[in-house]
């Protein structure tokens, strides 16, 4: 299985090192009543994991997690790895992504299933939400931020990307391991079905450059 690049927190605080993401809007009720109660279902049987639903009240200091859907972030897909900027090539990449992105519709995505990623590193292990439709949209997006990326001499994103959006996580590239993941498959079919009936519109790219964040919505 491929590796899904998620970096590492050195990464975070580089001002030089940009990621390029594919946002939904706000998780509805329903969607976030699924994510909390696979995270609750998985910090059962691997207590160390850590949900990623946090709430827009934390602090650097202080991550809470969310309780209800109106106070959670937003899930999103990654469209690129790390990208190592040049200072002086920050305004142009920036202008280059929103260029690309600009004239984008917006689509609807919904979740097809569950799967775990490790980071390149192996220090990390995730729970993500597997794109099923819009997969082809995102798929299009990917294709634009490849461009931008090797226009950059940096690396495109995987050759068979799997496509995801990640709810939870553990130290250790194989403490969330398949093992987990078929358990929650096994452990409550209709929250898997509830799932995939459940889709979110994809409104926006984002990106974050050091503690800069930019973003350009679609149009309509």
């Amino acid at each position: 299985m491929p590796l899904v690049d998620y970096g590492s927190s050195s990464d975070e605080d580089n001002e030089d090192v940009s990621k390029v993401h594919a946002k939904p809007i706000k998780l509805s009720s329903e969607l976030f009543d699924i994510v909390t109660a696979l995270t609750k279902r998985a910090q059962e049987t691997v207590p160390e994991t850590t949900s990623m639903l946090h709430s827009l009240k934390s602090s650097k200091g202080e991550v809470k997690v969310a309780e209800h859907a109106d106070d959670a972030v937003e899930l999103h897909v990654s469209l690129s790895r790390p990208l190592y900027l040049q200072e002086l090539h920050l305004g142009r990449f920036t202008s280059d992504v929103k260029e690309a992105f600009k004239n984008k519709r917006r689509f609807n995505m919904s979740f097809s299933g569950i799967q775990r990623f490790a980071n390149e590193e192996n220090t990390r292990s995730f729970l993500s939400l597997r794109v099923g439709s819009g997969h082809a949209e995102v798929e299009n997006l990917l294709t634009e931020m490849d461009s931008i990326a090797e226009r950059y001499s940096q690396p495109k994103f995987y050759d068979h990307p799997q496509f995801h959006a990640s709810f939870a996580w553990a130290l250790g590239g194989d403490t969330l391991d398949e093992s987990l993941v078929n358990i929650l498959d096994d452990l409550d079919s209709t929250l898997l079905q509830d799932l995939r009936r459940c889709s979110v519109m994809v409104r926006r790219v984002s990106w974050k450059t050091g503690p800069t964040l930019g973003s350009v919505e679609f149009s309509q």
